[in-house]
């Protein structure tokens, strides 16, 4: 079974308003499969002038997860995992499908993964 867990009602509906890329399901069930449960703390974000993102985009491109009972080395590996598996695109191998960062270094809870695609991504294991 693979489940979508959103605890916020306002990342659920946004997470709805919009079709998800096809290569962001791809990696989001490849991911579930791998590791079991997380939470989807964004998808879709509606534009608002400023930076544009994957978040905004229609296909929605863009994921930010977590699972606060995994300890911050074994969310590193799983970075390295997701972009051991998968090119987010051939013409520019710099750019990774997960990056686990925060926004906030001051504050633990802003820890996430930020999972992204491009038409070009693909799986390469």
């Amino acid at each position: 079974m693979i489940k979508l867990t959103i605890d916020d009602p306002d990342v659920f509906r946004r997470a709805l308003s919009v079709p998800w890329h096809l290569n962001l399901i791809r990696v989001h069930m490849w991911l579930a499969g791998r590791y079991g449960d997380f939470i989807t703390s964004s998808a879709y974000r509606e534009y608002k002038g400023g930076k544009f993102s994957v978040h905004n985009c229609n296909p929605c491109r863009g994921e930010d997860w977590y699972n606060r009972r995994w300890a911050e080395g074994y969310m590193r590996d799983i970075e390295d995992d997701i972009n051991l598996h998968w090119q987010y695109d051939f013409e520019r191998p710099e750019l990774k499908v997960a990056k686990y960062h925060t926004v906030d270094p001051m504050q633990r809870g802003g820890w996430h993964m930020h999972m992204q695609v491009h038409d070009n991504t693909r799986k390469t294991r």
